[in-house]
């Protein structure tokens, strides 16, 4: 039997995606554990389309599933589920009951706070995924009192992840994801795992990329000219933080395609004038010579205050792969 041609299985990753009438939160997990490994990349960067007919279409960027439905009653679950731990190839985040994105999602998450919201038939539920200090519990029913607090964290966090019960209408679904359009970072779709879904042990035992490899742009020895004489004021220090992160946030166009991005520390030296002296980056976890080289171009271009002491200034940036930004929503 002749094997199939590319054309004949782009046809056919197009209708796994395409989600049948009056769809269900468990016909979009299944369409997800579906698509053939070659055709789950996409670049539509959003999760769910809906057409004019009514119908949805899954959009996302889909990682390898490990789940062929959504298995857990979340009403039943709701007194366990307000510390999540979400499971990712680079590891997982948080303590609690595990879930998985169905996306690729960032580095950054790992010191983060990852929101998730539950969607069932009867409530609406808010949990944290979380490597902070945060205590076990039940999660929040999300209701009318609060729904502007969980709203307000949408824009700041790392990620958001939304989930349902099997039977849920992707209709109520929609619903829920119209409050994330003002998130900065990705929304997508996740699981609970059921007593028989097991997490990869790689992703399990998987660690932080390394970012201290000696590289050209590194700071000699992870130098980071803490015995510079002069000094900034908190605030001054604060606006020139957020100016660095802000001009070579771009950078992270510069990343590999199958890029998760990674944290990246510069240390500068600042003369009197506000000019640039030195700079260099005492951890690149991205581990890429382009995007050293755009951070360290970027950087030595700005002008900063001028100071009666030459300054030094260490920024931490979180750089992502502008791929990874997705919405739930597509326009």
């Amino acid at each position: 039997m002749a094997s199939p041609t590319a054309s004949t299985t782009t046809a056919r990753a197009a209708r796994t995606r395409e989600l049948p009438d009056a769809a269900t939160f468990g016909d979009l997990v299944a369409s997800a554990a579906e698509v053939e490994a070659s055709e789950r990349a996409s670049d539509a960067r959003c999760g769910l389309r809906a057409g004019a007919d009514g119908r949805y279409r899954l959009e996302a960027n889909l990682t390898p599933s490990l789940v062929k439905t959504a298995p857990i009653d979340l009403d039943e679950a709701a007194p366990f589920i307000g510390r999540v731990a979400l499971a990712t190839p680079f590891g997982v985040v948080g303590n609690g009951s595990m879930l998985v994105a169905l996306s690729p999602l960032p580095q950054r998450i790992r010191l983060g706070i990852v929101p998730v919201v539950s969607v069932t038939d009867k409530a609406i539920y808010f949990s944290i995924a979380t490597n902070q200090g945060i205590s076990e519990g039940p999660a929040t029913t999300i209701d009318e009192k609060n729904l502007h607090v969980v709203r307000g964290m949408i824009p700041n966090a790392d990620a958001v992840i939304v989930t349902a019960e099997r039977d849920v209408p992707l209709d109520r679904v929609r619903d829920v994801l119209d409050w994330t359009d003002g998130a900065a970072g990705p929304v997508v779709f996740g699981v609970f795992l059921g007593r028989d879904d097991h997490v990869p042990a790689t992703w399990v035992n998987a660690r932080e990329p390394d970012g201290f490899v000696e590289e050209p742009g590194r700071c000699e020895n992870g130098e980071h000219y803490w015995t510079v004489p002069g000094r900034y004021d908190p605030a001054t220090v604060a606006r020139v933080s957020d100016e660095i992160r802000q001009e070579v946030a771009s950078c992270a166009a510069k990343l590999p395609p199958d890029s998760l991005g990674g944290r990246v520390t510069l240390s500068l030296k600042m003369g009197r004038t506000g000019r640039t002296a030195d700079a260099c980056l005492g951890e690149d976890q991205t581990q890429s010579a382009e995007v050293r080289a755009c951070v360290l171009d970027r950087v030595r271009k700005l002008p900063f205050p001028s100071s009666p002491k030459p300054v030094a200034v260490s920024v931490q940036v979180q750089l992502v792969p502008p791929s990874l930004i997705t919405r739930g929503l597509c326009e």
